[in-house]
């Protein structure tokens, strides 16, 4: 019992050695032919082009919807000229730039 403990506790260690710290990728959405969006690892969206933001009908139409715990920020480029409805729907951002 004795050479099992010691076993899995040199496994446990040999695999906390051997882990890796992966940095979380951005995303990348095309929102329309002329919008853009990227959320980086940092939890910015960014939304650039040119162009309305589409409508949603409900939130998860939204293409970042999935990662909506991840954006933190939303950043809107000067080419979009509308927001459409439900596009930032259940987005907890504690801030946006215009």
């Amino acid at each position: 019992m004795k050479k099992v403990r010691i076993a899995l506790f040199a496994f446990f260690v040999m695999l906390n050695i051997m882990s890796v710290h992966v940095e979380a990728e951005e995303a990348r959405y095309e929102v329309t032919d002329t919008i853009a969006a990227v959320l980086s690892s940092d939890g910015v969206l960014t939304l650039s082009g040119t162009g309305e933001l589409p409508n949603y009908m409900i939130a998860p139409q939204a293409p970042w919807y999935m990662k909506k715990e991840s954006i933190k920020k939303i950043v809107i480029g000067e080419g979009i000229t509308r927001i459409g409805d439900n596009v930032f729907s259940e987005c907890a951002c504690s801030e946006v730039k215009l």
